[in-house]
């Protein structure tokens, strides 16, 4: 689930990375710049060379999570089949669709900073219909 993947994220931090704000607020939509905060945990724009990495080689969150910013976008699940479930639907920020997809978070290696924000979330077209190259990927998890 979407929440489950941010409150992963964040690993109890407020911030919009887990080791703090984001640094360059002048280009924070419309460009790819150097983030002090952002260097030591993600590939992103700048350190990335245009390629994913091993997970692991950056910082892990406090609660020992590689790479759940930058990297590779990844998948969540949250019932964005295109089903509807019984009972009430809220919809959690106007990102219901018409036909069936799914969200991205954490962003990628060819993510700016603003986009690497535990709490951007992206709209994606579903694992059949992805296009190379574009770093989206999965993590797989258990409750125990």
């Amino acid at each position: 689930m979407e929440a489950e993947w941010e409150y992963a994220a964040r690993a109890g931090t407020r911030t919009s990375f887990y080791t703090a704000d984001i640094t360059s607020q002048e280009t924070l939509y419309d460009e790819c710049c150097q983030d002090e905060a952002l260097d030591p945990i993600a590939w992103y724009c700048v350190n990335a060379s245009g390629s994913t990495h091993p997970v692991g080689t950056k910082l892990p969150n406090a609660w020992g999570l590689y790479d759940m910013l930058g990297n590779v976008a990844e998948w969540v699940n949250d019932g964005l089949s295109g089903s509807t479930p019984p009972g009430p639907v809220t919809d959690r920020g106007g990102l219901l669709p018409s036909k069936p997809r799914s969200l991205t978070r954490g962003g990628g290696y060819r993510h700016w900073p603003s986009l690497l924000r535990a709490s951007n979330r992206a709209l994606s077209t579903e694992w059949k219909e992805r296009s190379p190259g574009l770093g989206i990927g999965f993590r797989l998890v258990r409750s125990l």
